[in-house]
């Protein structure tokens, strides 16, 4: 087997990975190309259309959203201990990155200051499978209509998403939701793996071979090279 200088290679980072061994030759650059896109926007403006795309469980479709146009509202007048839950089914694909934003209207609330109350849900095997539920402060402060906005990541082995919105436990009052939009951002947020000589490999080809232990199958990879 061929030996070549290790100097050369301290400077290489594996961030994320595709399967326990990994050629390097077969690394592509992926950061061009990440283009924004909208992969699902609802403004509540159809009720035909709101209807059939959301599982409404006892949230109301109405003309109480922004500027007096279509909204969804989530009430609850009685403490309770259960989440009060709507969803729809989204277009993601696995590792991407996302952002999700929406306007919605708090009235008579109370609960805690700090709340959750949209996210995405996943789904393996058509079981729960995770899911990025943002939390805000300050909602007990705000009346009017307001924006509010996350980004989040796919997992690799998913194999649908939920959008949500709900009511958590123990809290009253009315949600109004409206101008919901998700676009993707591009590739997922990587893992980095440190390039240690042990983890290498090379044949008489020269072709070298990276090993990692624990890596999700599927993740996207990209090598990198510090500088200095």
């Amino acid at each position: 087997m061929k030996k070549f200088p290790m100097l050369e290679l301290t400077a290489l980072t594996v961030i994320c990975s595709a399967s326990e061994t990994l050629r390097m030759q077969d690394f592509r650059d992926i950061v061009a190309g990440n283009e924004q896109k909208v992969i699902f926007s609802e403004a509540f403006e159809d009720r035909k259309i709101s209807e059939k795309q959301w599982q409404l469980k006892g949230a109301v479709l109405n003309r109480e959203g922004f500027n007096g146009n279509g909204g969804l509202t989530i009430q609850r007048k009685a403490f309770s201990d259960l989440y009060r839950i709507t969803k729809a089914r989204i277009a993601l694909k696995p590792g991407k990155r996302y952002s999700i934003r929406v306007d919605v209207q708090f009235k008579d609330y109370n609960g805690p200051d700090k709340l959750s109350f949209f996210g995405i849900e996943f789904q393996k095997d058509k079981k729960y499978h995770g899911g990025v539920f943002p939390s805000f402060t300050g909602i007990k402060k705000v009346n009017s209509w307001k924006t509010y906005s996350a980004e989040f990541s796919s997992p690799v082995d998913m194999e649908a998403a939920d959008v949500v919105l709900f009511l958590r436990k123990y809290t009253t009052g009315r949600a109004t939701y409206d101008n919901i939009v998700i676009e993707e951002l591009g590739e997922a947020s990587p893992r980095i793996y440190p390039v240690l000589p042990k983890n290498l490999t090379v044949d008489d080809s020269g072709s070298i071979t990276l090993h990692l232990d624990n890596v999700p199958a599927g993740k996207n990879c990209l090598l990198a090279e510090a500088q200095g």
